[in-house]
């Protein structure tokens, strides 16, 4: 019985720091993150959904049902969410993202807005990463495993 309960415990442990990817790499899920184009099923993986309704909880469902074979009723749940100035520009690229995977377009117009931008600069293995939003919210992550999430509505940034 002790055994049984010491593995339990080992599966339940997170991964060491060692195990887990490095921030700023290229398996780094904050950095990708910042591109907001995971495929639904990578993005699902990684949200930690409480159950409360919201954009995350929509994206989900259509992911159950996309892969139930449901295309059309997915493509309509996305389309449901409600597209305001408070909606974050990285949940505007997921939704899209996630659209395109459908197989949606978006109308000409939509289609050539620019809604973020990303810079990288390969430092030792890894990137300095800045990205710089639509709604005005910025990320920096530093290969050292430095970040700076600034979600605040910046009009200078927004102006850029």
């Amino acid at each position: 019985m002790k055994t049984l309960l010491a593995v339990l415990a080992m599966m339940m442990m997170p991964l060491s720091k060692a195990e887990a990817p490095k921030l700023g790499s290229e398996a780094d899920p904050i950095r990708q993150g910042l591109f907001a184009g995971q495929p639904m099923n990578v993005l699902v993986q990684q949200l930690k959904l409480d159950g409360s309704p919201g954009p995350f909880r929509t994206i989900a469902n259509t992911n159950e049902l996309a892969n139930a074979g449901r295309k059309e009723e997915a493509k309509s749940r996305l389309r449901s969410i409600p597209w305001s100035s408070k909606l974050e520009t990285r949940i505007q690229l997921w939704v899209w993202s996630a659209l395109r995977e459908l197989g949606e377009s978006p109308d000409p117009q939509s289609g050539k807005e620019v809604l973020g931008v990303v810079v990288e600069v390969p430092m030792r293995g890894a990137y300095d990463t800045l990205a710089g939003y639509q709604d005005g919210s910025a990320r920096y992550l530093n290969f050292s495993g430095a970040a700076i999430f600034w979600d605040a509505r910046d009009a200078t940034i927004k102006s850029l």
